[in-house]
């Protein structure tokens, strides 16, 4: 099989709202060693899921945004997000991520007291090109087949036993929450609170196929 080219964002920032062009592809392991070089710890928590769907999954942290190919279950994208000062995850000001209906095109910005605050980024999701959004993107109608979060170990008490096989190997690691979509569950595990350590998880409940996919080159 072909190995997934991860693409890093690189902006280049202009006047209005213009695309910005994406001129560099490289593995996204080198900028995540930046981050541990300053502070490997994974934060106060695990990267959420903020969209799973038929075509794409995104998780986001502090330390960047990670969008997968959900039908090969593979890393598709890398996004720096401190780079657009978007990687705010705790307290009252908060990023917001967001995909379109149709999976085109996902959103990122900043609010503060339920208001949009600063610019409203736009990536595409086929290109991976990211621009400057007019006003009008906050009236886009949204992606809502999101799946809640659920804790790890009520999974496991209702899987059948191929699936309960398959999540045993989890179950003494440190986790985040569980996500759930048609035939897929998807999580983030380290075996330490590191992220040099932290990989993200896609089993698939047909088959029982697990894919494990580190933050770091192994």
């Amino acid at each position: 099989m072909k190995r997934t080219v991860i693409i890093t964002i690189i902006i280049v920032i202009l006047i209005g709202v213009q695309g910005c062009s994406t001129d560099k592809k490289t593995d996204y392991h080198s900028q995540i060693n930046e981050y541990i070089k300053q502070n490997d710890s994974i934060g106060a928590e695990f990267p959420r899921f903020y969209h799973i769907g038929d075509k794409y999954a995104v998780a986001a942290s502090y330390f960047g945004m990670f969008i997968f190919d959900t039908e090969i279950a593979e890393a598709d994208a890398y996004v720096d997000l401190k780079q657009y000062d978007c990687n705010y995850f705790q307290g009252d000001k908060k990023t917001i991520i967001k995909v379109d209906n149709e999976e085109k095109k996902l959103y990122f910005y900043n609010t503060e007291n339920d208001e949009i605050n600063g610019q409203i980024y736009v990536l595409d999701l086929n290109s991976k090109e990211i621009y400057k959004a007019g006003i009008d993107a906050r009236n886009a109608e949204y992606y809502e087949g999101f799946t809640e979060e659920q804790d790890f170990l009520a999974v496991l008490d209702d899987a059948g036993e191929s699936i309960k096989s398959a999540l045993n190997q989890y179950i003494t690691l440190e986790k985040g929450c569980v996500y759930r979509h048609d035939n897929m569950i998807i999580f983030a595990v380290a075996d330490e609170w590191r992220i040099s350590n932290l990989k993200f998880v896609f089993l698939n409940t047909d088959t029982g196929e697990v894919k494990e996919l580190p933050i770091m080159a192994r």
